[in-house]
């Protein structure tokens, strides 16, 4: 929740955006995908160690039904496999998948970029606003098609 939140503060996005497009917009694997690379390497780490009491710890807490380390390993194991390169390989998956959210996210960028550095371009910055808004919380991202040089059409619609 709180990583959402600043993605859209430090892009100056709106709050209503999409949350499939906000780690596309930050240019990072999704928080989901950050911590089962975390965990599954430190559970790799526990269970592999060469101290014997840490090695004896995790073994206990793996067993355990009832500890929190067994629940992190079961969903981890039915998930991933244990396996830090399967977390990539379905990030990767979802990307390939969800290209056209890509598509958006990185119009969005443009858009910002062009926003911020007020570069003199063919919109405004409050068009610029306007396009953002758009793209980012009403756009069907089914179907990404959006061409700025129809950016009236557009601007006419959101005006209603």
């Amino acid at each position: 929740m709180c990583w959402r939140i600043a993605i859209r503060r430090v892009w100056r996005i709106p709050w209503r955006t999409h949350n499939n497009m906000l780690a596309h917009i930050a240019g990072v694997m999704n928080p989901e995908y950050w911590f089962a690379k975390r965990c599954i390497k430190f559970v790799n780490m526990a269970i592999n160690s060469s101290k014997a009491t840490v090695k004896t710890i995790s073994g206990m807490g793996m067993y355990d039904n009832h500890s929190i380390i067994a629940g992190n390993i079961r969903f981890l194991n039915r998930r991933y496999d244990m396996e830090i390169d399967n977390v990539v390989a379905q990030w990767q998956d979802e990307c390939e998948t969800n290209n056209h959210v890509i598509r958006t996210c990185d119009q969005v960028l443009e858009l910002v970029n062009m926003r911020d550095k007020c570069v003199g371009g063919i919109l405004s910055r409050s068009e610029c606003n306007d396009v953002i808004y758009y793209l980012c919380t009403q756009y069907n991202l089914t179907s990404c098609k959006f061409y700025i040089s129809h950016f009236k059409a557009f601007h006419s619609l959101l005006n209603v």
